[in-house]
């Protein structure tokens, strides 16, 4: 079994370090696909525990894109299970643990995830990764 995680991004270079290497801890393999990043963003890739695939197609055909990697991550990485994200989102199990390993006791095609989006205000913590500083929920 293998649970590999799915993104495309561009010009993410002030929060892809901090997301990819909180998901890579959790799951067993990450694509990215860099979409023309202008910001550092490709080179940021370069340096983390991801597979990176240039997409030159500037079109933001997110459902196609996003198909296409999960499809890539079933037959190159053998995964049974996707884990698609964005690149501010930080995924993480209620009760502790890896992902992967939450997954691989779930006996279904799909599993449901709740969604806490963080809201950045003056009264977040300067200096620290977006998702560590964001204290708003909404």
């Amino acid at each position: 079994m293998a649970v590999v995680a799915v993104t495309m991004v561009k010009n993410e270079a002030d929060v892809i370090e901090t997301t990819i290497r909180h998901i890579a801890a959790h799951v067993d393999h990450v694509i990215v696909a860099d979409n023309g990043s202008t910001d550092g963003t490709r080179e940021l890739l370069d340096e983390l525990p991801c597979e990176v695939i240039d997409d030159p197609d500037p079109a933001y055909y997110q459902s196609r894109k996003m198909s296409a990697l999960a499809d890539y991550a079933a037959r190159a990485r053998e995964a049974t299970w996707v884990v698609p994200f964005d690149a501010d989102e930080i995924w993480i199990c209620p009760k502790g643990g890896r992902i992967a390993d939450r997954l691989s006791t779930c006996d279904a095609w799909i599993a449901p995830a709740w969604i806490y989006d963080h809201v950045v205000t003056d009264a977040d913590v300067a200096g620290l990764p977006p998702q560590q500083s964001m204290g708003h929920r909404m």
